[in-house]
């Protein structure tokens, strides 16, 4: 029996299948004319006058993306060098220091990543900032 019903099932299913498809193909062949996708040739000079614009369109991209690059190279260098001047008088511990505290300031979700951050979590006054700098593993991290 479930047989018999599975085959009928199986026999409508293909049936409704098969008047789709050739309902789609007749739709197809009557609106073809509307629905055709066949481009209409164009001339030689017009292809090669945009050939030209789009290889003048990339020599200009490149032209700007190596300008952007040597820009980012500079900042880089020069953020390097303002980095080791920093370590030179003995700075960089306070920036460090500095950049912990605005994070946890400021955007208070980042706390519990660090284990000092997670005792002051949830905690809105500032009273948590003498505290946190006088705890051993935020010195610690903050590299003083």
């Amino acid at each position: 029996m479930d047989e018999t019903i599975e085959t009928m099932n199986k026999s409508i299913l293909s049936n409704n299948i098969n008047e789709t498809l050739t309902t789609v193909i007749e739709n197809v062949q009557i609106n073809h004319d509307k629905i055709s996708t066949k481009a209409k040739p164009r001339p030689l000079s017009a292809i090669n006058e945009e050939i030209r614009e789009y290889d003048q369109l990339s020599r200009e991209l490149e032209k700007e993306y190596r300008r952007s690059m040597r820009i980012v190279d500079d900042d880089f260098e020069l953020a390097r060098t303002h980095w080791i001047q920093l370590q030179k008088s003995n700075k960089q511990g306070l920036t460090i220091r500095g950049c912990f505290l605005t994070m946890l300031e400021k955007y208070p979700q980042v706390r519990p990543i660090w284990g000092f951050g997670k005792r002051i979590e949830g905690r809105i006054d500032e009273t948590w900032k003498p505290e946190l700098v006088e705890d051993f593993y935020f010195r610690f991290k903050s590299n003083d």
